[in-house]
């Protein structure tokens, strides 16, 4: 289930959406698309092809602005909770950074957390198994998949995205989001019961 949250320039906590059409809304207006895929039995074989297709039938006529994404190079980053170049690798990401072309991103397993610049502060989504998101040339993005991270992330991208090194507030990282998301929706109390 992916989850939006809006946080004002300061990191402050605001308005949560768990629904697809407030998500998508949300999301289109800092010019990002976000949409669900169906991941393939042997994503190996076919992840690259089902990725492409999902976000091409979701663009639709937008589909050619994002067509050099769809035909760039494919990176693929998967993370097990013991992968030892995490810690190294994590502050990195979790640093805003920006690229010069469009980039698709598909979980094909498990989950991270996008946090994308906003006109006013910033977004964080949070996506899992079978959701992508688009993110247009240009757009200052962070990432993170958490202190230990299951994770099978598709990447796809006209070029890397390379560190602003501008100032970015204490955004919380992906298990305090998680658990603040939780807590908001009352599932922390059926957990514990």
């Amino acid at each position: 289930m992916a989850v939006l949250v809006h946080f004002d320039a300061d990191a402050g906590w605001g308005e949560t959406h768990v629904c697809d059409a407030r998500i998508s809304h949300s999301l289109a207006q800092a010019g990002v698309a976000w949409g669900r895929w169906e991941v393939p039995e042997d994503p190996d074989a076919a992840l690259h092809a089902s990725l492409r297709a999902a976000a091409q039938h979701a663009f639709g006529a937008a589909a050619s602005a994002h067509e050099g994404t769809a035909a760039s190079g494919a990176d693929r980053l998967r993370l097990l909770p013991d992968d030892a170049a995490w810690p190294a690798l994590r502050p990195a990401l979790q640093a805003e950074r920006v690229a010069s072309a469009a980039q698709l991103h598909g979980v094909a397993q498990g989950a991270c957390l996008f946090y994308i610049r906003t006109g006013d502060g910033f977004v964080g989504l949070l996506c899992e198994a079978g959701e992508w998101v688009a993110l247009p040339a240009g757009v200052r993005h962070a990432f993170d998949a958490g202190a230990e991270p299951d994770l099978d992330l598709l990447q796809l991208a006209g070029d890397a995205a390379t560190p602003t090194h501008a100032a970015w507030p204490a955004l919380p990282p992906m298990d305090d989001f998680v658990e603040e998301m939780l807590q908001l929706t009352g599932h922390c109390e059926a957990a514990e019961e």
